[in-house]
């Protein structure tokens, strides 16, 4: 889980698999800066190329997404995607 400091912002929660290997990892984004959830899948995705994951060989699906509320060690989650559900 890689979320933004104390705020409220958009998250997407986005699962990956890798065929070959039958695994499945879950990932959860939270961004203040971005103006749309589809700019955190962008900016995931960007993160694995820097740090030389192959993404085609990748699925990667946003499962949904919606608002984190985040005061302290506490999150508040909310809302939706208009995108991803």
């Amino acid at each position: 889980m890689k979320i933004d400091n104390n705020g409220i912002f958009k998250y997407i929660l986005i699962s990956v698999e890798h065929p070959e290997l039958q695994e499945k990892m879950i990932f959860i984004r939270g961004d203040g800066e971005s103006e749309y959830h589809k700019n955190i899948k962008i900016k995931f995705s960007t993160e694995l190329i820097k740090n030389g994951v192959d993404e085609k060989s990748l699925t990667i699906l946003c499962q949904g997404g919606g608002r984190i509320e985040k005061i302290g060690n506490k999150l508040k989650i909310f809302g939706y995607s208009y995108s991803y559900g």
